[in-house]
This record gives structure tokens, sequence and C-alpha cells, in this order.
């Protein structure tokens, strides 16, 4: 079953969550302010209260009702709950005397005595636990307003990931979407892969279906999405990413590629169990983008549920023409493999070697105990691997680079330098000398490595000839893992750092590579969360402000822009300077900020700024700004932001030469 995307608005409210959308609003226009409510006598109140809950039933009691309160901006309640009784709990449960629908209302009041309330009615029925997903659909109606809240790990806190070898959880975004304005993606980054987890209350013993919508990139080797059904109560509690997979009472793998544009529906029946909880966990490798959408769960008919039928595959590193095939499959006791080249077997998790390269389709077919079946295939082009790698190195003089080629088990390479020029050989593993003679400029040279078998794999890097290097500002992980590795926060004294760090990693970043291509997607970049803002100055209010601290050096009375793009909401800024030298103590560069000596500074907002990419709103925009290095030449970079959540990317200092004779 298919579904076209939908881009226009569409808003779903389902009774469960109603009153989500009253607390949305506030988010973003509270992030930098104060959170102290106001006294009697106070200034005008600008954050009035905001009544809103959700509500479940007890699945050991289901005339017990538990409720929990989502209001914003407010101090004390009291509940009706509709059938004669009250509470003035902030989170209350209500056992109610028959089944039937009542209206409940919160009155949430603040300490100025100004009220809201909003009434729902809820549904008492008997019979099996209806579960309930919170962002089913990534809307942003959480705590923070991302749509990502509860699909954490368990005991996930906004300073990190809280399981030891937990994936990053996964990004969100505006397009494409099944429903609503916005859905889960797990990026194409195998260095950073994707994930997301969630806890929830079922029946034990109870057959659901799980239903969902993806789509998937065709611009993958191997793409595969796994979402899976975690037994916790079983198996808990969750930990770690190897516990919640070891826990999987059920799972379906995911990997139609035919029409990326398409949204494809996806079911997975289970059965809970002995579980009372269970979680959907879902992830890749970062092998292919997959965005997901629309997650829902129902109550399934009694009998018994077919096998989840899953496997993986990896080529030989000594014969590229053996694959062992690794069954992942749940609830199966007998399997048939067809290996697409007219070979099968009856085997667990069997080793097959094929006669010659090209493109195979494997699949299995598993059977449970109960004579039900089901089956799951890949299709794969085998082929010699090959890796293309190389490095580099100024030669005679800053526009001559020598390019080794580091490439393994390659039969030819092909050199692209980026500004026009290109090499191919068969003398893999050698030294090539080029020459920039366009001048100072940004070169993405691309190595492309070819195997025996006509495989091809490429590796890509920007080049800054003759430019003056930001390093880490496009915000890509580099040698080191972490861009964050070259960027300083401000709690930083000499090479000692005990504060919080510079930025955010965000896969939101600019729809532009470093040297200024267009891309349809977005590259990584740096967030500044609402709450991590400076105030209007520069200033800090708290020690959790987040500013980013980079030292150059420059050519002394030369003169140089600075260039950085960014996005934000109305009413927002993000602000690079330029600090005249260098600061052996990060208060000592935030006092140079704050003294008006910068040599120049920019203020991004949505009014200023030059269009630079992407389609939502608000867009990216690119920013810059003129001065000259000083006699010592050197310069310190220093970022910051102020009045909610702000995004930049792609930082740059470029020669005044280049700018002014475009």
């Amino acid at each position: 079953m298919t579904k076209n995307i939908k881009t226009g608005k569409f808003i779903k409210v389902m009774n469960l969550l109603a009153g989500f959308s009253l607390i949305t609003s506030a988010i973003f226009i509270t992030a930098c302010e104060n959170d102290t409510l106001p006294g009697a006598g106070s200034i005008e109140d600008t954050t009035p209260p905001k009544a809103a809950f959700t509500y479940s039933s007890d699945p050991e009691d289901q005339k017990k009702i538990v409720f929990t309160n989502q209001s914003e901006s407010a101090t004390d309640f009291t509940w009706d709950f509709g059938d004669g009784n009250t509470s003035d709990e902030e989170n209350p449960s209500n056992t109610y005397g028959a089944f039937g629908n009542y209206d409940v209302t919160v009155m949430a009041t603040d300490k100025l005595g100004i009220e809201s309330d909003t009434t729902i009615t809820i549904s008492v029925v008997e019979g099996p636990y209806q579960p309930v997903l919170k962002e089913s659909g990534f809307e942003g109606d959480g705590d923070t307003g991302d749509g990502r809240d509860p699909w954490r790990s368990k005991s996930w806190t906004e300073s990190g990931n809280s399981w030891p070898d937990e994936n990053s959880v996964f990004g969100i975004s505006g397009s494409p979407v099944s429903f609503g304005d916005q859905a889960a993606k797990l990026e194409a980054q195998p260095d950073n892969p994707r994930q997301g987890y969630q806890e929830f209350v079922v029946e034990a013993d109870q057959n659901y279906d799980l239903s969902f919508w993806y789509t998937m990139k065709d611009d993958s080797s191997d793409p595969w999405a796994t979402v899976s059904i975690v037994g916790v109560t079983e198996n808990g509690p969750i930990s770690s990413a190897v516990e919640a997979k070891a826990g999987i009472i059920a799972s379906v793998t995911i990997n139609d590629t035919s029409d990326p544009s398409t949204y494809v529906q996806q079911r997975l029946a289970f059965n809970s169990g002995e579980n009372t909880t269970v979680a959907i966990y879902f992830w890749n490798d970062g092998n292919v983008e997959t965005r997901l959408d629309e997650f829902s769960i129902d109550i399934a008919p009694d009998g018994a549920i077919p096998p989840s039928v899953s496997f993986s595959s990896e080529q030989s590193d000594i014969n590229y023409l053996s694959y062992t095939f690794t069954n992942a499959s749940v609830d199966a006791t007998s399997y048939e493999w067809d290996f697409g080249d007219g070979n099968t077997s009856t085997e667990v998790s069997p080793t097959h070697v094929y006669a010659e390269a090209g493109n195979y389709t494997v699949k299995l077919t598993a059977k449970n105990d109960a004579g039900l079946s089901a089956d799951f295939s890949i299709t794969f082009d085998l082929h010699s691997p090959v890796t293309s790698d190389f490095s580099y190195a100024e030669g005679a003089d800053i526009y001559t680079i020598d390019f080794t080629d580091e490439s393994t088990t390659a039969a030819s390479v092909a050199w692209d330098f980026g500004d026009g020029f290109s090499y191919s050989t068969t003398d893999v593993n050698a030294t090539v000398t080029h020459v920039y003679n366009g001048g100072p400029g940004f070169y993405t040279v691309t190595l492309t490595a070819i195997s025996s078998t006509g495989f091809e794999n490429e590796k890509s890097t920007t080049l800054a000839i003759g430019v003056p290097k930001v390093l880490g500002g496009d915000f890509e992980d580099t040698e080191t893992g972490d861009d964050r590795d070259f960027w300083r926060p401000n709690d930083y004294s000499g090479d000692e750092i005990t504060g919080d760090t510079p930025y955010g990693g965000s896969s939101d970043g600019a729809f532009q590579l470093y040297n200024g291509t267009d891309t349809d997607s977005k590259t990584r970049g740096a967030k500044i969360d609402g709450s991590k803002c400076a105030n209007a100055d520069g200033s800090t209010p708290d020690t959790d402000t987040r500013y980013a601290y980079q030292e150059m050096d420059l050519n002394p009375g030369s003169e140089y822009y600075l260039e950085f793009s960014y996005n934000n909401a109305d009413g927002t800024v993000v602000a690079g300077e330029i600090l005249d030298g260098h600061f052996a103590d990060g208060s000592n560069a935030l006092a140079a900020s704050l003294d008006g000596s910068s040599l120049v500074e920019l203020q991004g907002t949505v009014s200023n700024g030059e269009i630079s990419g992407g389609s939502d709103s608000p867009q990216w925009r690119t920013i810059r700004g003129k001065f000259t290095a000083p006699v010592s030449g050197e310069v310190s970079i220093w970022m910051w932001a102020h009045g909610g959540k702000s995004y930049y990317d792609n930082i740059k200092i470029l020669p005044a030469a280049i700018v002014d004779a475009d």
C-alpha cells in the first residue's frame, strides 16, 4: 500500500492527545527568558497559564484513569473528573464506578491568580488495553516542541544520551512528510547513525498491530532500516542499544527504495507475551536516508501471528564472492534460503560462495510452529570491494598540492581536482602533484577508486587554496570524530575546558556545501538551543550559555570578510564576531566581545542576510562583513545567539580580493 506525500498542512487531532496544541506556542517565546513566575505587583504577565493534559487507562484496572498534566506556567491545579470526584494534585488518577464517557476538566492557576481551563471527553471502556503512543507523528507537541521528546532512551536528558552505546536520536524532517508538518529522519551518516526509542504500556498476552509509513532514498548500495518491538518487562530495564536489540520480540526490516518521493505503509504484528511494557525501537547504521511517520498501534484479533523475518549480509574480507547471511528472525522454527543464483539452504545462518560477480536477490522464508510463514528479501550488487581514500599536503607553495592515493584494493583511480582538471591512472597508491593556477578559492577534490569488477567508491574533500582555513567551519565530522574539537566554549582556560560544549551538533545545517555548491538536502551544522542563548548584548545570563571560539592567524593589514550562514526565527539573532587577538582565557574573549573592540560584528536576522537555501520557513541566509587584520595578524572567531533556538553553518574567512572581484 502506498500513499502520495501531502505537502499541505494537515493536523490530525486524536482524542487521547487533545490539549497538546495548547502548549506549543509558548516554548520558543520563553526559550531565552527567565523562567521565574511573576509575583503580585510585578510587571504585566506575559506568560499566563495554559491548561492541557493527556490520559491513559491502567492496564490492570481499566476503570482507573491516569492523568498527565501538560499545563504551562501554572502552579496550582483543580481537577473535576466528571463523576463527582475532584483533586488538586498535579498528576492525579481516578477510578470510575462504571464504564462510559466523562467530561474531565482541569483548571490551571498561576501565582497571580490567572486561570486557564480545558475540558476533554474521555472514554472509559472495557476490553483489551489500547496502548497510547506519544508524538506518533513527530509534530512537536512535547516539552521542547521538536517532535522527539518521547522517542529517546528512557533516562535521556538534554545534556546527552544516557545509553553508553546509544546512537544519536533521529533528526526532524519538514519535507517530505506523510501527514502534518514533520517526520522522523534517519540520516545517511555512517559515522553518526540515528535511532528512536519509546516505551509504552500494553496488556500481557495480547495481539497488536503496529503500523507506520516510511520513505527511503535510492542512493545506497545497502539500504535498510529496522523497526522493532522490545519486550521491556521481560528484558528490562533497557539501558543500552545492545540490551534493546537482545530484547526484541518482533521486528520488520524495511528496504523499499522504488520511489523515494512516495511514502509506503508497513505493518508489524506482535504478541506482547508476558510484557506489560514494551518499546518501539527503530534504527539503521547510517547507510541510507530514511524518513518515518505516523506510527499507530491497534488491538489485533486473537490467533497465531506470523514470524518476524529479517537478516543481514556480510561480504568476506578474503574472498569477495563469499557472503555470510545472519538470521535475525523472531518466533521462527524453520528456514528456507534462496540465494538468487539457483542455490538454496535450510541452515539458520548460512554462508554462500557465488560463482561470479553480478546482481542477486536473496530471499529468506521463515515458518513458525503454528505453520504460519513470512519472507524477506534483499537485492545487492556483488563486486570486488574497494575503498577510496587520500591525503594531501602543501607542496612548493600554497597553490601546489601533493595528493597521495591511499585507496585499498583499487585496480585504477580517477582524480578530479575541482578546477576543471582530472587525471586517471592504474598506478594506484601513488602521489600526484597538482598546481592550482586559478588563484585563491575553494576547490572540491574527488578521488574515485575502481575495483577489478568495476565497482566504484568516491571520497571528496573541499580544499581552501590560498584562503584562510576555518577548522570545522562546515561542522562535518572530522578525522577526530567531532568538529567541536576545533571550537572552544567560553569556559576554557588555556587548554583546559571545564564548561559546556560550544554548540550542539545538528543534522539541520545549511543546504549548501562549504564550497558554495547547492544541495537538495541539509548538511550538518551547529545548533544553539533557546535555553543556551546569550543576552541581547552578547553577555551571558548563566554558565550554560554557548559561545564558539577559534583562533586564526591572518596576513597583517590585509582585508578579509567574515561570512557565515544561519537559520533562525523572527526576533532571534545569530551573531558572529572577529576579535582582535588571541585569548588564553574564555572570560577575556567574552570581555573583548563586550567592550566594543571587535574588528567586525555581524548579527544575522530574518530581515538581513541573503537567502541561501531551503524551502522551509525560516530559510537559510548568508551574511558577510569586511574587516582589516591587525598588525599582529592574530584574530579570533566568536559565535553566539540570542532570542531562541538558532542554527549556523559554513563559517569562512575570505580574502577581500576574492569577494570584491565578484
